[in-house]
């Protein structure tokens, strides 16, 4: 062995290496969410030197308590299987783990033993910055294969001898799994404790939580977290909560001697106040905020934060959400802060802005933001406000690449989704550029949830051009007109590289071509990996029907996308986990020759 190896902090920065390192699997990428490197715990079994710090690393983030559980004896826990997650689909059943007798202090060593190893709980063990916008519901949507129920957790806390279950948590992550022994929380809040976030939801899974109880006991810890954790910095709620939790949730703000986080929001509540914003303005350690502005305060923004009712607001912000009527009101915020180091810049408006309103705000956070700082830049609006026309060509509303012009200036980009609703296209020229601008980028959507009008000038060529210059693009939400300068193979594109990467593909409302080999074939050229295709659309006839099927020309491009791997990767594809599956459902061999059942 070598005397570097000996060195705790060289071998750490190994660890730290093969955590982020993805698996060697067909699909793996770079923002994957879950598998462990299993070569850490081949560390651990090959010397005394190298045990501890590679179960360090193996048990330094976790996703749920069921490893933990399972540390106990054999004959203290049973594994059931949860009847309502049996039905006839191919998927395994979740599995239930029950405490079958009351534990004795014996039953506790190997528990004991790695139980402080855990730092994050409710989190994957690769987590990146910039997907912190999304990678907080990914744990309630993804299913876990064991759970531990609330019973399990209930006898947990009564048979356990000791004031905390993991005394060295550092992150604590309540998600929709958890909601049910919300009133044990307290066990949780560890002497080490600085993040605690509550994302227990999407709806679409637990529905709306009104659960007057869960309420009572979300308030009754919110308002005396200061105390039971004095530790505590940084909280996070979401997406959104009503009733006496968003006041509760201030009240900890208020009594947060260095707080550095406060991520709530406030969507079901009454905006902030105008005190209350002052107050997070001026706290000197606060680097993450949500806030949620209504008409007067956000028109009013410059007025309040300017001295000397603030000296200097914000000053050591790094992650911003914020919700505006307007997004101008947004612009005025960036603009006084003035000198800024912004990481991520998330933005929702309620009204539709102008093109010189995107340009504008664009062009202050330029001048307002360090240059190489800023890694994430989300402009969004969910829904068209009442007094918003419908989408139209318009001059106001159009748009062309030469607005992103400001935000490219920022070398360092890795997720930039712009959600309005406005009529507008890029350009091959516009593609290459971005491509040459940030070659880090990880996800990128223009226009994304909202269609627009005509055909884009925007070809294969220049989304071509795009991927092959950002190797780390994992999602890509584009319109371009999919019948132009097709590829066929890397030849046909100059320096084209391609991205192994990319794995969803979204054309938004482009126009396809009459035969999906061609797009199946150039997409292959350009992102031979791609797992999911969506979007697409065809002129509409005067009886509103359309004249071809986007969801069967889909569908035909992944069986076609199937067939390609199987001929070009061979075995490497076939022998994939992932990949024997996708060959086991038939979408390779069953492809339809008449795609289009409307005609």
């Amino acid at each position: 062995m070598h005397h570097c190896l000996l060195l705790p902090d060289i071998f750490n920065r190994i660890l730290d290496f093969l955590l982020v390192l993805p698996p060697d699997d067909f699909y793996a990428a770079k923002q994957q969410l879950e598998d462990k490197n299993p070569s850490i715990a081949a560390l651990a079994r090959t010397c005394r030197g190298f045990l501890e710090p590679s179960l360090n690393a193996l048990w330094k983030h976790q996703r749920t308590l069921s490893p933990l559980v399972q540390t106990l004896p054999s004959d203290a826990y049973e594994e059931t299987i949860d009847l309502i997650s049996v039905s006839a689909s191919s998927s395994p059943p979740y599995i239930d783990i029950l405490l079958t007798r009351p534990l004795v202090r014996s039953d506790w060593c190997r528990f004991d033993y790695y139980a402080p190893r855990i730092k994050a709980l409710g989190f994957f063990h690769n987590e990146h910055g910039d997907q912190e916008g999304y990678s907080w519901c990914m744990p309630s949507v993804l299913p876990r294969a064991r759970e531990v129920p609330w019973q399990t957790v209930s006898l947990l806390c009564l048979y356990r001898r000791g004031r905390w279950l993991l005394p060295n948590l550092v992150r604590l992550r309540w998600n929709l799994y958890d909601y049910l022994y919300t009133a044990h929380v307290p066990l949780f809040l560890g002497p080490s404790l600085r993040s605690l976030a509550f994302a227990l939801e999407p709806t679409h899974i637990l529905g709306d939580i009104c659960d007057p109880l869960w309420e009572e006991d979300m308030a009754r810890n919110l308002r005396a977290l200061a105390q039971l954790c004095p530790t505590l910095t940084d909280l996070e709620m979401y997406p959104g909560y009503a009733g006496d939790i968003v006041p509760s949730a201030s009240h900890f703000a208020y009594t947060c001697r260095h707080l550095e986080g406060y991520h709530v929001n406030t969507f079901r509540h009454q905006p902030l106040q105008r005190d209350f914003l002052e107050y997070l303005a001026l706290k000197p350690f606060l680097r993450k905020v949500f806030l949620s502005l209504d008409h007067e305060t956000a028109d009013n923004l410059p007025l309040i934060l300017s001295p000397p009712h603030v000296p200097h607001p914000f000053s050591s912000l790094q992650i911003l959400y914020l919700q505006v009527p307007h997004l101008s009101s947004c612009t005025a915020f960036i603009n006084s802060m003035e000198q800024c180091r912004l990481f991520s810049a998330a933005v929702e408006v309620n009204h539709r802005p102008l093109a010189t309103d995107v340009y504008d705000f664009f062009a202050v956070l330029r001048g307002s933001c360090a240059k190489h700082t800023l890694h994430v830049c989300r402009l969004i609006q969910s829904a068209l406000a009442e007094d918003d026309s419908d989408i139209a060509q318009h001059p106001d509303h159009s748009m062309d690449g030469s607005v992103l012009k400001p935000i490219l200036q920022f070398p360092n980009m890795r997720l930039f989704m712009f959600g309005i609703p406005m009529c507008g296209w890029l350009t091959d020229e516009d593609f290459d550029l971005i491509g040459k601008c940030w070659p880090g980028l990880v996800a990128f959507a223009f226009i994304d949830r909202w269609a627009t009008i005509g055909v884009s000038p925007a070809t294969w060529r220049g989304v071509a051009s795009l991927v092959s210059q950002t190797p780390l693009l994992t999602d890509l939400r584009v319109t371009f007109d999919t019948r132009r300068n097709l590829i066929s193979k890397p030849t046909d594109v100059p320096g084209l590289r391609p991205n192994h990467q990319l794995r969803f593909f979204e054309v938004l409302c482009s126009v396809l071509p009459e035969d999906p080999a061609l797009f199946a074939l150039s997409l292959f050229t350009i992102a031979p990996r791609v797992v999911e295709v969506k979007g697409g659309g065809w002129p509409v006839d005067p009886d509103g029907i359309p004249s071809e099927d986007p969801y069967a020309f889909r569908e035909q491009v992944r069986g076609l996308m199937f067939r390609l791997r199987m001929q070009h990767f061979g075995e490497e594809y076939m022998t994939d986990e992932m990949g024997k599956m996708e060959i086991t459902e038939g979408s390779g061999d069953s492809l339809p020759s008449e795609w289009n059942p409307w005609k």
